[in-house]
C-alpha cells in the first residue's frame, strides 16, 4: 500500500500539480485547514503538506491546532509558501526552516521533501 499524503491548499491547480508529481502516494486534497483538522480526527496520514497562506485558518493556525490535537504528526508536517506575507509568518518560516518548501518549487525537490516527511530524520541524528 502506498504512503498516504494529505495536501492542504486552496489553489486547486497547485494541488493537481502536486498530485500528478507525487503519484507514488495515495493523496487526498482539502482546501482548508478546518477540513484537514476534521479529516485528521477520523484518519491518519503518513505525511501532510500544507500551504501557509489559506483562507480562514492559516497554515500557522493549522500547525498550532495540530500540535494540540495530534502532536505525533508534527514531524510529518511540511509547509509550502511563496514567501512570508507579514512579520509573524516570517518568524514562523525562520523557526520551522526544515519544514518549509518554498514556491515556486521543482518537482524533484517536492518528491524529496515529501519523502523526508514520510520518514523524518531522528532529532538525535540531524545530519542523516
Amino acid at each position: 500500500m502506498p504512503p498516504t499524503l494529505l495536501i492542504i491548499d486552496d489553489d486547486d491547480h497547485i494541488a493537481l500539480v502536486l498530485r500528478r508529481a507525487l503519484k507514488a502516494y495515495d493523496t487526498t486534497h482539502v482546501r482548508s485547514a478546518e477540513d484537514a483538522l476534521a479529516l485528521l480526527a477520523a484518519r491518519d496520514f503518513d505525511a501532510i503538506l500544507c500551504d501557509l497562506t489559506l483562507p480562514g485558518y492559516s497554515g500557522m493556525d493549522f500547525h498550532a491546532q495540530l500540535l494540540g490535537a495530534r502532536p505525533e504528526l508534527e514531524p510529518h508536517l511540511g509547509f509550502m509558501t511563496g514567501g512570508p506575507v507579514n512579520d509573524e509568518m516570517d518568524r514562523f518560516v525562520v523557526a520551522h526552516d526544515e519544514q518549509i518548501l518554498a514556491k515556486p518549487f521543482e518537482l524533484d525537490r517536492v518528491r524529496r521533501f515529501v519523502a523526508r516527511l514520510v520518514t523524518p530524520r531522528p532529532a538525535q541524528y540531524p545530519n542523516i
